[in-house]
């Protein structure tokens, strides 16, 4: 992640973009599989935290509803292989959660363990369908449900209205999650923002709970360490600048008023954009648009 000091997101070179296309591609592969069938299943409740079903180990969380925020998963789309048709099949959508550990293999950043589950119109029976032997698909059964295994990605489809995707080591610790959820520890700032039906009120939220992932992967810029314990970035509609019709909100959590207050200054001094102290944490608000938006949102696969 880097903010210019031109009070915008910098743009990344087309290099840079190819770990989150890999990574959305075989999302959309799982989407364009199950788009094939007519059926519908209603909107999905859950009845306890739909973090949980990402598991506990996670470095960072995020919640993306659909339909409210097309324009930006377009931008993202155009970043992919097979953009159009992510796009074309991701109405079957409603909200994406998502997680990530920060581990990566070989140092090949491409290798991301990402987890996801959608919730949205996926029908359980239609699933053996979607994921075919003659693809390369294999089922697995085990105590906490079916899964569909092709070489190192996995999926299933759960309950009726909700997809898991991840890879082949990560899914069967996803099915357990949901048998056995527990509440996955967030600040509750974050947790008001993930709904558990419907879409909430639209907005997008990333939460990095591990100040180490901040300072290392996302606050390398900056020519000093921050005592920074974890972060929030929340996307949402903006309504002052035509041409930058969102607004990226950018939560740097410290230990206490005290550090925070001292640190004020030198952040300051850094960005461009006005930084304001908000209890123990600094505010950063940017006007952004969709393109903008696209480009920041990849920090998560630096």
């Amino acid at each position: 992640m880097s903010v210019s000091r031109s009070n915008g997101v910098t743009r990344r070179s087309g290099a840079g973009r190819q770990p989150f296309a890999s990574l959305a591609v075989c999302a959309a592969f799982c989407l364009a599989a199950i788009s094939l069938f007519s059926c519908a299943t209603g909107p999905h409740t859950f009845t306890a935290d739909p973090l949980a079903y990402l598991g506990e180990d996670a470095v960072w969380y995020g919640v993306v509803p659909v339909a409210t925020n097309r324009p930006i998963l377009e931008a993202l789309s155009r970043r992919m292989e097979d953009g159009d048709a992510f796009m074309e099949n991701l109405d079957r959508a409603t909200v994406l959660y998502l997680a990530g550990t920060g581990d990566t293999t070989g140092g090949d950043r491409r290798e991301f363990p990402f987890r996801l589950v959608a919730a949205g119109s996926f029908p359980p029976k239609m699933a053996r369908v979607a994921f075919p032997s003659r693809k390369g698909w294999e089922k697995i059964n085990s105590e906490d449900g079916a899964w569909y295994r092709n070489g190192s990605l996995a999926a299933a489809i759960h309950r009726p209205g909700l997809l898991f995707f991840g890879k082949s080591e990560i899914l069967p610790a996803m099915l357990r999650n949901a048998a056995q959820p527990a509440e996955i520890p967030v600040r509750e700032e974050f947790r008001a923002l993930v709904p558990r039906s419907g879409t909430g009120d639209g907005t997008i939220a990333l939460y990095v709970r591990s100040g180490d992932a901040v300072r290392d992967r996302l606050l390398g810029d900056v020519p000093f360490s921050l005592p920074v314990t974890d972060l929030l970035v929340t996307i949402g509609t903006a309504t002052k600048i035509v041409e930058k019709p969102y607004i990226i909100t950018i939560r740097l959590y410290m230990p206490d008023q005290r550090t925070t207050r001292a640190m004020l200054p030198l952040i300051r001094l850094v960005f461009s954009s006005a930084v304001r102290q908000d209890g123990t944490s600094l505010v950063l608000e940017l006007p952004a648009d969709a393109e903008d938006i696209a480009d920041f949102l990849e920090f998560l696969y630096l």
